[in-house]
């Protein structure tokens, strides 16, 4: 995602332009713009990528220097929402608001003064309610395997004025409208930037996992045999009424999902208990805000489940002789995952011990390479918390470092 906005917008940039960036992301959203600058230069175009730094005790981002950095050149902003290393997340806002107030005039926008802001939400979207319009970011990138989806299917959130005014980065079948002998017209949106034939199945299991995981952070599931029936009617009630907020397009648009005999009398059943939630279904201004609240809710949940078991790993891992963590010690400050190094110990050789004791460690440089180099580390271990982990895990997960450690 990254690479269709830099490609996107590769033939907007001017002589003396630049672009600001942090020491705190991942290869993909440096790579692309190191890319560019060079691009540019062979065709006689200079720009400067600027790269804002870090507190190396509290893995924080100095906003105040990245606020330095931007100028009335300055026609991108882009940062991480969540370190996938340190695991902090930035005042987003704030750096929206720097970017957004830097005078510079994008040049297909004559109603756009102000650089645009992109957010790398990879590691920020799988566990934090996010709203865009309150980020009043221009752009948010993620990928949907961080949350447990399938690989190879993104999403990328444009403002839609600034979507209308890119070039597309790929051409061919579905981006066009129509096309005859020396004349081509681009499709409208989203479809100017969708050509080729696009991850089909990949992007319909997404769909679907996406409703189960919003039902998981709703407390919607349940294990067979171990409630009552109305309880299960209930549940499955609340469920059934996800999936269909979660599948229907924004609009006045019909109900599009169609039930099954089970679902229908499911469906039935349900309205006898709780007809009020049901009725939302059929007006589209009360179906969007009943959607825009299950998915703040499930992700504060979600959120609220991996800041629990963070902290508690935080809380029990800095017990440990030798063990050095990164990042922000505040569960609040940051996502879930958690960094870390053991003193005279190889990060390789740790994440091996962990994995013989049934602990499943990354270790490297988690692709944050910047952030790495700036602390003057070869590599670290990370242990990852997510929905599906429990306290049981953390506290295995804990327990086999400290016994790694005891028998350096």
């Amino acid at each position: 995602m990254m690479n269709l906005v830099m490609r996107s917008l590769e033939n907007e940039f001017r002589n003396g332009d630049n672009i600001v960036t942090t020491l705190l992301e991942h290869n993909s959203n440096y790579v692309p713009w190191y890319a560019l600058q060079n691009i540019l230069a062979r065709r006689g175009i200079d720009i400067e990528l600027r790269v804002a730094g870090f507190d190396p005790l509290t893995g924080e981002l100095d906003i105040d220097q990245l606020a330095s950095m931007v100028d009335s050149k300055t026609k991108l902003v882009t940062t991480t929402g969540a370190s996938n290393f340190l695991g902090y997340k930035p005042d987003l806002n704030r750096i929206g608001d720097i970017a957004h107030s830097s005078g510079y005039q994008q040049p297909r926008l004559d109603s756009f003064r102000g650089s645009y802001f992109l957010v790398d939400g990879a590691q920020l979207v799988p566990g934090t309610p996010v709203d865009v319009q309150k980020i009043n970011c221009d752009f948010l990138a993620w990928s949907f395997h961080k949350m447990g989806l399938p690989l190879g299917v993104g999403g990328l959130y444009g403002k839609k004025e600034v979507l209308e005014s890119m070039d597309p980065f790929l051409y061919g079948g579905d981006m066009i409208s129509d096309v005859k002998l020396g004349k081509v017209e681009y499709n409208d949106l989203p479809w100017k930037f969708t050509a080729g034939t696009p991850n089909i199945l990949g992007i319909a299991a997404t769909g679907r996992g996406i409703s189960y995981m919003i039902n998981m952070g709703l407390g919607n599931l349940f294990i067979k045999g171990k409630i009552s029936e109305p309880e299960r009617i209930a549940k499955e009630g609340r469920q059934l009424v996800t999936d269909i907020l979660m599948n229907t397009p924004r609009g006045d648009f019909e109900i599009t999902k169609q039930l099954t005999d089970a679902e229908n009398n499911l469906y039935d059943q349900f309205e006898e208990i709780d007809p009020d939630r049901l009725e939302v279904l059929y007006d589209a201004n009360e179906r969007l805000m009943a959607t825009r609240s299950v998915v703040t809710e499930a992700m504060t949940n979600i959120m609220q489940h991996e800041e629990k078991l963070t902290q508690a790993a935080i809380d029990s891992l800095s017990k440990i002789p030798g063990v050095k963590l990164y990042g922000p010690r505040n569960a609040e400050q940051r996502s879930g995952l958690i960094a870390f190094s053991l003193e005279g110990m190889q990060h390789q050789n740790l994440a091996f011990e962990l994995n013989r004791k049934g602990i499943e460690a990354r270790n490297g440089t988690h692709c944050a390479s910047l952030a790495h180099e700036a602390l003057e580390l070869d590599g670290t271990v990370r242990l990852s918390f997510y929905v599906y982990n429990s306290m049981d895990e953390v506290e295995k997960a804990v327990a086999a470092v400290d016994e790694i450690a005891k028998g350096r």
